[in-house]
């Protein structure tokens, strides 16, 4: 067992209809840099889409629609290594 295994937010995994849904909302495309999402691209793919949360799960947000967005993955690991920075300089 790794030392901050225990420590780590469980990752929400979200049903095929709400990916579905929520691609939809946004036009299939990332909501950052507009690239079209391939929704039936395997993980780790650029144009895979992967659902960000606006407002972060720690900071209060919730898994509901509005809440969230997707990504495509280089703006995913971008967004997500951003909000790393920024926490540490808190």
């Amino acid at each position: 067992k790794r030392a901050n295994e225990g420590n780590q937010a469980k990752r929400p995994s979200f049903k095929r209809n709400k990916r579905l849904r929520i691609a939809y909302k946004h036009g299939y495309r990332c909501s950052i840099c507009r690239k079209l999402l391939d929704l039936s691209a395997p993980p780790g793919r650029s144009n895979a889409m992967e659902l960000d949360h606006i407002i972060e799960l720690a900071a209060g947000g919730t898994n509901e629609d509005h809440n969230l967005r997707p990504l495509c993955r280089p703006c995913h690991r971008a967004r997500q290594h951003r909000d790393t920075i920024q926490l540490r300089a808190v």
